[in-house]
């Protein structure tokens, strides 16, 4: 019986871990799945294992992962999810300076989830073509959407500089100007979530502009507009989400965002961070109901039907080498 042994790390980011758990569950239907929730007890795990079949590493911070779980010389498959091109120990120079030092065994294949993250590991960090991939991410679960008393802006992810959130302030400060009545709502956790308050509070946009620590996805649904505007983006989990909550997409130009949106007919992608062009944007949005409903229904359906899991988990069969074949009585070790 095939089977896919799939390591979960505790810093996998929620929006991450839904993508991963959908496709998780569809490859279920075919192959025998274990899930794992990794502790210190499988620090030394590939060191005893003589050939355990394919393994599918996911961690936000791929090589803290590897470095823990000691993998020095592969004796099965190893695949890894890169879901950011920097670690905690190292910054993507950092990553590209190691990659020639200390080269990934040959045993191990890296997963990458965007165009940009695959140019910067095979063209930047040099990581041979053979152990590279670059799939895209699965469409997560339908969220309910909540009706809002206001029109709302807003984003979900990490709380790091990366995101892009002095832009995100900025634009909330502009808007609030030209009409009092759009608020925002920035969800998520990290490290510069103070920071973030204090801005908003510097900036005296409170009233408008609410910044909530959470790890649950659904609170996403009360959005009506979704910004995705990262620095660096490694993978398009956060606007797949929107998409399961029912948002429009309103998107900075970077590497693949075109097989996700389309723009001025299933949302709007703006080319730099230009305040005055994503306000009039929104606000346009704001003003026609029926515009951004029916923005919202082509989103959906564009990426359920492109990046649905039904239709992505035989090409992730595929990368692992397990064969398409119904079991009835698979692996699970549920979290």
């Amino acid at each position: 019986m095939n089977k896919l042994r799939c390591f979960f790390f505790s810093d996998l980011l929620p929006e991450e871990r839904a993508c991963v758990e959908s496709c998780l569950d569809e490859l279920s239907k075919t192959v025998s799945i274990e899930r794992i929730r990794v502790t210190n007890y499988h620090r030394w795990f590939f060191q005893s294992q003589s050939n355990s079949g394919p393994s599918w590493i996911v961690s936000h911070d791929w090589q803290s992962a590897l470095d823990f779980l000691q993998i020095k010389k592969a004796k099965s498959p190893i695949f890894v999810s890169v879901f950011s091109s920097a670690t905690k120990k190292s910054t993507p120079l950092e990553t590209w300076l190691k990659s020639f030092q200390s080269p990934l065994s040959s045993g191990v294949k890296l997963l990458s989830h965007s165009p940009l993250s695959y140019k910067f590991f095979r063209e930047l960090a040099g990581i041979p073509e053979v152990q590279m991939k670059q799939i895209p991410l699965p469409f997560p679960p339908l969220v309910r959407r909540k009706d809002s008393k206001h029109f709302t802006v807003g984003t979900y992810g990490a709380f790091r500089s990366e995101n892009n959130l002095h832009f995100i302030a900025t634009l909330a400060h502009y808007l609030a100007k030209k009409d009092p009545q759009c608020f925002f709502r920035v969800l998520g956790s990290g490290p510069l979530y103070s920071h973030l308050n204090q801005l908003v509070s510097s900036l005296g946009i409170s009233q408008q502009f609410i910044v909530s620590e959470t790890t649950d996805i659904e609170d996403v649904c009360e959005l009506d507009v979704f910004l995705y505007v990262p620095h660096r983006n490694d993978h398009f989990a956060p606007l797949l989400l929107a998409g399961a909550t029912g948002a429009v997409p309103v998107c900075l130009e970077t590497p693949g965002i075109q097989d996700y949106v389309k723009d001025s007919y299933s949302g709007f992608i703006v080319a730099e961070d230009d305040t005055k062009t994503m306000s009039e944007l929104i606000l346009t949005l704001k003003q026609n109901p029926l515009l951004r409903n029916e923005m919202v229904r082509r989103f959906s359906d564009h990426i359920q039907s492109r990046f649905c899991s039904e239709k992505l988990a035989p090409d992730y069969a595929k990368i692992f080498g397990v064969a398409s074949h119904q079991t009835k009585n698979y692996v699970r070790r549920e979290l």
